[in-house]
């Protein structure tokens, strides 16, 4: 009887891009409105347009790039 191969490891790295890729695809969504409302903290926070650097909101720090959301960090 001929060995059966099992290929578990590359269905699970499968499985994990293609919730990767739905979660990138969800994130461009929204990154738009997300860069809207980040304008707005930054008005209110009284920083520049172009502000690099890192802000903390609520449990979690934003790290910015000139009015780019470049990642979110926990604190």
């Amino acid at each position: 009887m001929a060995k059966k191969n099992n290929y578990a490891a590359l269905e699970q790295l499968h499985a994990a891009a293609m919730i990767a890729k739905e979660n990138k695809n969800a994130m461009d969504m929204i990154h738009p409105e997300a860069e809207k409302d980040l304008a707005k903290l930054l008005r209110v926070l009284k920083l520049p347009k172009d502000f690099t650097g890192e802000l903390p909101y609520k449990d979690y720090k934003i790290r910015i790039q000139r009015r780019t959301i470049i990642q979110f960090m926990s604190k």
